[in-house]
């Protein structure tokens, strides 16, 4: 029977047995973005953006995406005319009066006028008694899909997530800024990215994160 040589395989510093890559210096490089450091506002943390968001989701683009500004101050105003009869109608009802949290969230949801889209976080508004009012200054351009901008309605009640696009693009600011965006880990495209100069959408290329050259702080200094 023929010899054979044999080769120890010891696990790399990834913990990687098989196709194991020479990393070199790779674990020493500054990373372009990191949770860490946008969660510890950069302190004792190292990226080259401290501060990195998804895109928008509105949960209703039927309501609050249109292609002019027109059609969307329309639906959008009577959008806002139903939230508002909707949380005086619920506020003067029995069943506001329920302390029991989970039997109000099911009053709630089954009170609701359905003639627009609500999400539980919407009727959480509505049960605190938020205000809805839909300011021209929360009609904005943006950057909706690749090369194809919509104006939004970009409000702190009916834009479903914002998520840090505030410190971005500030609700009812006018500011100048611009995004570089890529497709997210959970996308199931290929890895794709696009810079913008809009306040972007979540699915602007696919489930999107943006990186940003300014952010803004609630002094409005940038």
């Amino acid at each position: 029977m023929a010899a054979f040589e044999t080769e120890t395989i010891k696990p790399n510093s990834r913990n990687n047995w098989v196709n194991q890559a020479d990393y070199g210096e790779w674990d020493e490089l500054l990373p372009v973005a990191d949770k860490a450091t946008k969660a510890g506002a950069g302190k004792g943390q190292r990226a080259i953006f401290g501060l990195f968001s998804n895109g928008v989701v509105t949960a209703r683009d039927d309501w609050m995406v249109s292609r002019d500004k027109e059609s969307l101050q329309s639906k959008s105003a009577y959008f806002g005319e139903v939230y508002e009869s909707e949380k005086a109608r619920w506020k003067s009802s029995k069943h506001a009066r329920i302390l029991g949290s989970k039997e109000r969230r099911v009053k709630l949801a089954d009170f609701v006028d359905r003639r627009i889209k609500w999400t539980g976080e919407l009727e959480n508004h509505l049960d605190r008694g938020t205000d809805g009012e839909i300011r021209s200054t929360h009609i904005v351009s943006h950057s909706y899909r690749p090369f194809a901008p919509r104006m939004l309605v970009y409000h702190p009640v009916f834009t479903h997530r914002i998520y840090r696009q505030n410190d971005l693009f500030p609700v009812s600011k006018v500011v100048q800024n611009m995004e570089i965006g890529f497709s997210g880990l959970a996308s199931a495209k290929q890895f794709q990215t696009l810079a913008v100069a809009r306040l972007p959408s979540y699915d602007l290329l696919e489930k999107t994160q943006f990186l940003p050259r300014y952010r803004y702080v609630k002094s409005g200094e940038r």
